[in-house]
């Protein structure tokens, strides 16, 4: 199973986290929560083969059953990005996600940049995206609105 350990004198915590998206039917589109299922399952494992530089991304596991995934990640004891630290991490973010190309030269990044989407990890300090449905594929144009929407000051 995924697992960060944290020790704390003579323990370790390992933290889990379970999402659970259920796609819902249509009868108007009959097979769409299926199809939506599958693309998210599909961004998913394709996410597994990414690498964002300077800003991890927790391990996971994902499986779909129907228009059902279950995503299983590991939980990142830290804080939240916030108003007083974001600006700590502004040009990483914008270097590493908002102006990210991807291996195949698609702009496949996040799109949220909402702060709660960030964690800085106890003692590593390092940054994590936390809400991976929000992978997908943006326009720099795009991209760039919505990170001055959050981290202009």
């Amino acid at each position: 199973m995924i697992s960060k350990n944290y020790k704390k004198s003579f323990k370790t915590h390992t933290f889990l986290f379970t999402k659970i998206t259920t796609f819902d039917f249509d009868s108007l589109r009959p097979h769409r929560h299926i199809l939506l299922a599958m693309q998210y399952e599909k961004n998913l494992i394709q996410l597994k083969e990414e690498n964002f530089n300077r800003i991890k991304i927790p391990d996971y596991s994902v499986k779909r059953q129907e228009n059902i995934v279950t995503v299983d990640i590991e939980f990142i004891k830290g804080i939240q990005l916030n108003e007083l630290t974001k600006n700590d991490y502004r040009q990483i973010i914008f270097e590493d996600l908002v102006l990210r190309v991807d291996v195949y030269g698609k702009r496949k990044t996040f799109h949220d940049y909402a702060l709660k989407n960030f964690i800085i990890e106890d003692g590593t300090k390092e940054l994590y995206y936390v809400d991976l449905e929000h992978y997908g594929e943006k326009s720099l144009i795009e991209q760039i609105k919505k990170f001055n929407l959050r981290f202009e000051n």
